[in-house]
Order: C-alpha cells, then sequence, then structure tokens
C-alpha cells in the first residue's frame, strides 16, 4: 500500500521540484501551524498575528502545495494540518455562540477544502495531459515512430552519436504497386529490426 501511495505521489509532482523545497514548504507549513496552536499568547500584538488572519495565511501556502505537489500529497497533509487544528487550535471555535462558530467554521473548512482538493486534482491533470502531448509530440502519428523533433532532440542529447541512412531504392515502385500501408509497415519492422543495435 505504501509503494503504490509512494508511487502516486512521485508521479504528482510537478516537474523541477527538489526535496529542499519541499522541506522548506513543510517548515514553513509546521511553523504556522505551531503558531496557531500555542496556548497562552495574550499580548495584543501576539493576539493579532495568532488569530484567524494567519489561518487565512496557511490557504496559500497550501495551494501552493496543492500546485505544485499534487492531489495525493495535499489530501494528507491537509487531512493531518486540519486535524491537529481541530484540537489544538484554541481560538478555533469560541465558546460563546459554540454552535453557531463551529458551523461558521465547518462552511470555511469545508470550502478550504474543495477548494484545495480542486486545484490539485486540476493541476495533476494538467501535468499529466502535458506529459502525454509532450510524448505525442515526439512520435509519427502514422508510422508510431519517433519523428524529426525526437531526432533533434536526441542529438542534442547526445552530440557525438553516429547517423546512419538507410535507402530503399525500390520503395517507391513497391508502395505504387502495394499501397502506403507496405511502406508503413516496412519502417516500421526496418526499425523493430535495428533497435537492439542502435
Amino acid at each position: 500500500y505504501f509503494c503504490v501511495v509512494y508511487t502516486k505521489l512521485r508521479k504528482q509532482l510537478a516537474p523541477g521540484v527538489k526535496l529542499a523545497e519541499i522541506v522548506l514548504w513543510f517548515m514553513v507549513l509546521a511553523v504556522m501551524v505551531t503558531l496557531l496552536c500555542l496556548p497562552g499568547l495574550s499580548e495584543p500584538f501576539m493576539k493579532i498575528l495568532l488569530s484567524d488572519y494567519t489561518l487565512t495565511l496557511l490557504f496559500p501556502i497550501l495551494l501552493y502545495g496543492a500546485w505544485r505537489y499534487g492531489y495525493y500529497f495535499i489530501s494528507i497533509v491537509w487531512t493531518f494540518t486540519l486535524t491537529i487544528l481541530f484540537n489544538y487550535y484554541q481560538g478555533f471555535i469560541s465558546e460563546h455562540g459554540f454552535i453557531h462558530n463551529l458551523v461558521f467554521v465547518s462552511a470555511l473548512m469545508l470550502v478550504y477544502t474543495v477548494t484545495l482538493l480542486l486545484m490539485a486534482a486540476i493541476a495533476s491533470r494538467q501535468r499529466l495531459l502535458m506529459k502525454r502531448t509532450s510524448a505525442a509530440a515526439l512520435q509519427d502519428p502514422v508510422f508510431g515512430l519517433p519523428n524529426l523533433r525526437a531526432f533533434n532532440r536526441d542529438l542534442a542529447r547526445y552530440p557525438r552519436s553516429m547517423l546512419c541512412f538507410i535507402r530503399v531504392s525500390d520503395m517507391d515502385v513497391r508502395s505504387r504497386i502495394n499501397g502506403m500501408q507496405l511502406r508503413i509497415q516496412f519502417k516500421q519492422q526496418l526499425a523493430l529490426g535495428l533497435k537492439p543495435y542502435l
């Protein structure tokens, strides 16, 4: 189960995400949640700093996590964060007007949760579509083989590689007689036969 979850988490990460970025993001989130959960801070500045405004500041941080790290990641992190806030944040639900505050805070958290999960799902789906689109852009739709763009990318990746040009003199005549399907199948079989040696 953990291997499957880890694989899905890795697959949904944005390209270019490094471990240092994730650690920094976790540190910022942990500091904000810890500040919200600290009891006994009574100075006026602390009351302003550690009020519902700080709770609102969590939202952009979590949105950034949803955008960069994907749906599964933010679902797990938001579940733990919400559980910690419900249990330890003193200003979460006031004793005065308890039912009203409970309804208001629950509605606010529901909006937060729906927005975060939708943003994460959209970002993950967009990354998947971009990956599929870039893979499709490197393949010839008729022959199903790498195209000129893939060829240029591979040449840039391996600059000291050797090129080989194969010319089949009777192919034009054969494709006129037997149709275009012969040319397609010949190129596919030729590429398949040469692939182990290249």
